[in-house]
């Protein structure tokens, strides 16, 4: 009896945060469209709701230990679920993700997404990509300023020329 009232305790907080996020959306949309502040501060109070939901509703405890970055950062997150990237996002103040293309279409988190700067990539055709430009092989362009590779959460630019640090500082 108790896997089912957990079962349905765990719907109603899925529906529930997805059905905030189309609310949250639209009551910050006309911020959201003038100032990518407005866009930041919706994710970020989405972000919040979720956490809290999730302790009150599911009894799900969330926490990030170590120093999260305090300026903007773009992240290339290694994640198993949603809720990682929710976590990631409320610890930094301007975060920014790599994402799937896909989820430019997607009503809300497409849009939000593209106001605060995540990037879209196409996930789906990389092999085909490394052995055109050489990245299969070792090669490749390497121009200053980028990063070629970036391993499972191991190095982030620090946001100065040239300067990459490897490790991470903290678990999110």
């Amino acid at each position: 009896m108790s896997h089912a009232v957990q079962w349905v305790r765990s719907l109603i907080f899925v529906v529930n945060i997805y059905a905030m996020m189309g609310i949250m959306g639209i009551v910050f949309f006309p911020w959201a469209v003038i100032s990518r502040r407005g866009a930041l501060t919706a994710c970020h109070t989405w972000c919040r709701w979720v956490r809290w939901t999730a302790r009150w509703m599911v009894g799900l405890r969330t926490e990030v230990r170590g120093t999260p970055p305090a300026d903007e950062v773009l992240v290339a997150a290694k994640h198993q679920s949603f809720l990682d990237i929710i976590l990631i996002f409320g610890a930094v103040p301007a975060g920014k993700f790599i994402m799937k293309r896909e989820l430019m279409w997607a009503p809300v988190i497409g849009q939000y997404a593209l106001k605060i700067g995540c990037v879209p990539v196409d996930r789906g055709k990389r092999s085909q990509r490394d052995q055109e430009d050489g990245h299969g092989r070792g090669q490749g362009p390497s121009a200053a300023g980028a990063v070629d590779h970036l391993s499972a959460g191991h190095t982030h630019r620090t946001g100065r020329q040239g300067a990459v640090q490897g490790g991470h500082r903290g678990s999110l």
